[in-house]
């Protein structure tokens, strides 16, 4: 009888972990600097999923992009040192992102971070992507 009561209510709680996490892992990049098509620099905020990459400008358009559709990404240290014997260092991360769009046209989006534990989270999330 103990047998039977611990194996349900093991069930139980493994049942009740696996419908309260979501599926789709999710993450949310504010304050990121973002440069499309339109060639001028914008403040975004970037969501992650595992299909797609939305990208929320602030003046209130979206863009997506499929992670299937991504053909190319070029990433790059831009951070510059100034101040006095340079001891102050500006920080930016540069990604450069080549994709097809919904007419299979190629595009390229670039989406800068200011700091280096972002740069990281993003750099593993793009690079699990296949």
């Amino acid at each position: 009888m103990g047998y039977r009561l611990r194996l349900i209510t093991g069930i139980a709680i493994g049942w009740t972990i696996a419908i309260s996490h979501p599926a789709v892992a999710q993450s949310d990049y504010n304050k990121a600097l973002c440069v499309s098509n339109a060639k001028r620099e914008e403040v975004c905020s970037v969501t992650m999923t595992n299909k797609s990459l939305i990208i929320k400008y602030s003046t209130g358009r979206n863009e997506s992009i499929k992670i299937k559709k991504i053909i190319d990404i070029i990433t790059k240290d831009e951070s510059k040192r100034r101040g006095f014997i340079f001891t102050i260092v500006d920080r930016r991360y540069l990604y450069t992102i080549d994709f097809l769009n919904v007419d299979n046209d190629q595009e390229r989006i670039s989406i800068a971070f200011d700091s280096y534990e972002l740069s990281k989270e993003f750099d593993s999330l793009l690079s699990s992507r296949n």
